[in-house]
This record gives structure tokens, sequence and C-alpha cells, in this order.
């Protein structure tokens, strides 16, 4: 919540955080999320698995443009927020639990047309008000910041220069990818491979190279529809009377891609919305569609290019061939890597000793909390509280499972939560302590013009 706020004020202080009670705001739908979740539990109240994926897959924010669900906005954003999908989805999963909880407690309840029309007087009601604005910018240094002053407020807010537990570690990556470096797969072998599966894993479905100009109504109306559908037209008339098309889709397309000249790249089969699709895969390079209308709004089509159904050629797919014969080797040594690992380190060789002998580069990652530890390096909860569980100089004596391997872990430096000391924040602690005095001033102010108020 708090990057969320920031992203939006940038120069948003921790003093102005804690006076719009961020914490107590948070703290209190945690509760509410908690409270909610035990009462559906005790009547029952689930989410399946299937409902979440479905909840997810429709949430607008991950539809791409052609009204598909689109996995890499969903990946960026789970980045962006710093959860995993199983996170992020149970947090779906616990909204549904107390969306299907609310439907259930006010399923029966009923509400008279006297109760309606009272809550209607109520939330259309109007007020004409006087108000005077005493801005507490206009007593910015009228109070003096001495070092004592300052100090103080330091250490009164010392939380806001808080740091959380930090780890440095170096580590050795064990999985099919980082081991199929070390492997030479022979030509030949990648030869046979695209023999036998060529057809199956290498055949290029049908393909179209368009751009495409989008105008949308400006709303659901029917006269909002034709007006739309009279500029398209327009447009298009432009266009077969010999104006270039990347050019008008730049001036007036209301799609993200008009900067790009309405450029769409390359799409196969079940990509676009149907009536997109449709439309352009019914089109020859060159030919510029009639107007189609979308969910979105109405498109004109152009088709450069158009690859017809194929089989690639090996040397389109000879490298791909390679690396994924070189992991399923590796994937088979994975194994035996991990047990001759574990035998060095038990018998007391230090990590770049096990490094030469397994073939593998140690990594590192400097200081970073477990959550920077977890996101950079895309961990589980168990593998990132395993790894933070470890001592000072201390080497992992089981390998830390990941979604696709191994890790031994050897922590260089550790240090518990650290407050920045006052000279490395002093500009921003007296930042804080001239607005907090300057608000101070603008309440005095504002407490002795209310008594004059109420005097007249």
């Amino acid at each position: 919540q708090v990057e969320m706020l920031r992203q939006q004020y940038p120069d948003l202080t921790a003093e102005q955080l804690a006076q719009l009670g961020v914490k107590n705001m948070i703290l209190n739908e945690l509760v509410l999320q908690e409270v909610v979740r035990q009462e559906g539990e005790r009547l029952g109240i689930t989410a399946s698995t299937a409902e979440v994926s479905f909840e997810v897959a429709n949430m607008p924010e991950f539809i791409s443009e052609q009204g598909k669900f689109d996995a890499d906005t969903y990946q960026r954003f789970l980045k962006h927020i710093g959860l995993t999908s199983q996170e992020y989805e149970g947090d779906v999963r616990n909204w549904l639990i107390q969306r299907k909880l609310e439907e259930y407690v006010t399923a029966g309840v009923y509400v008279t047309d006297v109760e309606a029309k009272s809550i209607f007087s109520y939330q259309n009601e109007e007020r004409t008000l006087n108000h005077l604005f005493i801005n507490a910018t206009e007593f910015a240094g009228l109070t003096e910041m001495d070092e004592e002053a300052v100090a103080a407020y330091y250490e009164e807010h010392k939380d806001a220069w808080s740091i959380a537990p930090r780890i440095a570690i170096s580590y050795l990556d064990i999985s099919p990818a980082t081991l199929a470096v070390n492997i030479e797969i022979p030509e030949e072998d990648a030869q046979a491979f695209y023999q036998l599966y060529a057809e199956r894993y290498f055949t290029q479905d049908e393909q179209v190279h368009a751009r495409h100009i989008l105008i949308r109504p400006e709303d659901d109306t029917d006269a909002a529809k034709e007006a739309a559908l009279a500029a398209i037209q327009e447009v298009r008339d432009r266009i077969k009377g010999g104006e270039d098309f990347a050019a008008v889709a730049e001036e007036v397309s209301a799609d993200g891609s008009a900067s790009q000249g309405g450029d769409l790249g390359w799409f196969g089969r079940n990509q676009m919305v149907e009536p997109f699709e449709e439309a352009a895969f019914a089109l020859k390079p060159g030919e510029l569609s009639e107007p189609v209308e979308t969910q979105f709004g109405y498109h004109l089509i152009l088709v450069e290019e158009r690859h017809e159904e194929r089989v690639k050629e090996f040397e389109e797919v000879k490298a791909d061939i390679l690396l994924q014969l070189a992991e399923d080797q590796a994937a088979d040594l994975m194994g035996d890597v991990v047990d001759t690992a574990l035998e060095l380190i038990y018998a007391g060789e230090d990590l770049d000793s096990v490094s030469q002998e397994v073939g593998l580069e140690v990594q590192a990652v400097e200081l970073a909390t477990q959550d920077e530890l977890q996101a950079d390096m895309e961990l589980d909860d168990d593998a990132a509280t395993a790894i933070f569980g470890l001592g000072q100089d201390e080497i992992s004596e089981f390998p830390i499972a990941t979604d696709d391997g191994y890790l031994l872990v050897l922590v260089t430096e550790k240090r518990g939560r650290e407050v920045k000391p006052l000279d490395e924040v002093r500009a921003e602690a007296e930042s804080g302590l001239a607005l907090e005095n300057s608000l101070k001033l603008a309440k005095e102010k504002a407490e002795e013009l209310l008594v004059l108020a109420l005097g007249e």
C-alpha cells in the first residue's frame, strides 16, 4: 500500500503516512479479511481453483486489446507488487469467499420502498457551506529547528528509517539450464530429433502480419456507435484515396499501436477476438478490410504479409533443439551433481572448490532483505525462509529446492534490523520536523479564528 501511495505521491514522507493512518487502515483491512475467511470456513463457503483462475483470467487489467488474457502482463504485475502467483491468487480466493459471504448474508434481506427512498434522499442530500483553509505552508520557517529538536524528532520516528534484516549470499544454481552449458550435443542427434518430431513440435501455424486502426465510440449508445462507424468510413476513404495507412493510424487510431503506425506484428489463429481474426485471415497481402466491429470499437485492417501453415526448416530450430537435448541430459545428471556437491561440503570443502568440481559458476547476491531476495531470485516462500535461516558464514547442508532445480547457499554477510543513522537521514528528519511545526502553527491559527467566528 505504501509503494502504491508513493508512486502517486513520490515526496510522501513517513510523517505524512502516519498522519494518513495508513498502518491502521491496512491493519483493519487484514483483520476484516481474516474474520471473513474464518466465518466463510465456518459456513463451508469456499472458492475453487477453477473459480479463482476464471476470476484472474477475466480481470480487465490483464486483458489485451485483442480481448485475450495476457500472461506476460499478469507476470509483470506480480513482479511489480512483489507477490507470487500463489500469493496473489490466494488473495483472490479470499476475496471471492468474502463476496460469497456478503451474498449469503444479504440474500434474504428485503428493503421496503420507504427505506429505499430514505437512502436515496440521504445519498442525494446537499449542503452549502463556507470554509477557510489554513495552509500549513504559510507557516514554514517560522519556528527554529535546533540540533536537539531534530535529534528528538529522529528518535521519535526511528521506525520510519529502519532497514529490515539483510543477507548477502554466494550460491550454486544446480538446474538443467545451468548444467546444460557444459554439455555438447552432436548435430546428428539434433537432426535425428528433428526427423522424428518436426511435424509435432515445429509446425508453424498460419500467420498474418497486419496493421489496424481503431475508432472507439464515446459511449454505448446507438448514436455514438453510428458516429464511430461514420468516422472509420471516412478514414477508409482517405486510405483508399492514397494516404499512407501507417501515417493515418498514427494520427487517428485509439489503440496503443498507433505510435507504431498500427503495426500488430505477426499473429496466428486464436490470438485476436473472433471478428477481427476472421477479417484479417480473409484478406490478401496489401488488401484493406471493410470496417470490422468488435467490443473495442471499429477497426480497419491492412494485411501486409502472410505465412501459410508450414514445418520450420531444421536450421531455424537447430539451436532450440540442441538446447532442449542438452537440458534433457542435464536433468538426468542433476541428482548426481547434487550428491557430489553435498559430499564435498560434508568433507569440508568451500563453495569455490565445489563449483570447480561440478563445473558450475558461483553466483552472488549483495545485501538484500528477504522480500528483495525472493523477488530477485524468483524463490517461493519456503526457499527464501530457508536461506534467511542460515547463519553468518554458514553453508546449506541440504539442497534448497527451486522451481527447476536446487541451490547450495553460503551466507557471506548477515545483518539484523538496523536504523539509518541521523546523519544519513538528516534532511528527511528536518523536513518532517518542519512540516510538524507548520501544522501545529496552522492548527493554533485555526483555533484562534474559530473562537472569533463563534464569538460573532
